[in-house]
């Protein structure tokens, strides 16, 4: 299967903890950032994990509402929040 990269202009509207609960507290935290193609109403999601390494996430310079292109590819995996459907992307990288 040939895997396409995709450029699409997309809003960053928020950012999801999709963690299992995690008792011990040893695996990293998942955060599912979600985007909406400004074309169209589908749903972009691409996958953060948060180490705990002090370190500063991507998504931290992001603001809510902001507007900017992104380029990813997309993989085989849906997940629903509130019934819509969010397209999981692998690889995201903006695009100046």
């Amino acid at each position: 299967m040939i895997k396409k990269t995709i450029e699409k202009k997309v809003r960053y509207i928020k950012r999801i903890d999709i963690s299992e609960p995690d008792r011990d507290k040893i695996e990293p935290i998942c955060y599912l950032n979600v985007f909406q193609d400004i074309g169209s109403e589908n749903f972009f999601g691409w996958k953060e994990y948060d180490y705990r390494m002090n370190q500063p996430l991507k998504s931290d310079t992001w603001n809510f509402r902001d507007k900017m292109w992104v380029s990813f590819v997309p993989k085989p995996e849906e997940i629903y929040n509130y019934g819509e459907p969010i397209t999981v992307v692998q690889r995201l990288k903006e695009v100046i």
